[in-house]
């Protein structure tokens, strides 16, 4: 992973600071039809506005790049294992493995 003392850099675009979180959500609204009042031009009005009957989650949450718009993965960055992400923010996990394998390579 690529750092800068102004943040982390876009693998892909190479533009500091601009990593998000997002998350893919369905949102299932309704609005309620009158039929008591007599139609205007056979169109029956709505009694309310649009009212949210229920919202998940699809998916997973990830790491998206503002600036270039692709999501990211942790086998981007590199010598990050795993990305975790929380209502406190994100954290990027090392791979060991692969940081004390990479200094050894003189093959």
């Amino acid at each position: 992973m690529k750092r800068t003392e102004k943040g982390i850099v876009c693998p892909n675009c190479e533009r500091v600071d601009m990593l998000a979180t997002y998350r893919k959500r369905q949102i299932v609204e309704y609005r309620n039809i009158s039929t008591q009042k007599i139609p205007i031009g056979g169109v029956y009005g709505y009694k309310a506005n649009w009212l949210k009957e229920s919202a998940k989650l699809i998916g997973k949450e990830g790491i998206r790049c503002m600036a270039c718009q692709k999501d990211l993965e942790h086998s981007d960055f590199a010598g990050v294992g795993e990305i975790k992400i929380s209502s406190k923010g994100a954290l990027f996990v090392n791979d060991f493995f692969e940081r004390f394998t990479a200094g050894n390579k003189e093959d």
